[in-house]
């Protein structure tokens, strides 16, 4: 995701009349999209992720678009924090 587009993202965010796309997902499948992403990186940099899926789908009423968005940036940043080797608790 480009650091152009995240600012913009960021400048509507803090707009007073920004309005979320709040809908109802389920959040075990969300963020496994969200790792599946994000595996080709961390199989290039050599760190395992695993996904801990909750014992029961649960659904979150989330602007699915900002929570995407959110969990990529913390995973990336933990794949370029991260060694081979190292794995990652999602």
């Amino acid at each position: 995701m480009s650091h152009v587009k995240l600012l913009l993202d960021r400048s509507m965010l803090e707009k007073e009349n920004f309005q979320a796309a709040l809908e109802k997902y389920p959040i075990n499948k969300t963020i496994s999209e969200i790792v599946e992403i994000c595996q080709l990186q961390a199989e290039i940099r050599k760190i395992e992720i695993n996904l801990i899926e909750l014992p029961k789908e649960v659904t979150l009423e989330i602007d699915l678009l900002r929570i995407k968005q959110v969990v990529i940036i913390l995973l990336q940043n933990a794949l370029k924090f991260s060694k081979a080797a190292d794995v990652i608790e999602v």
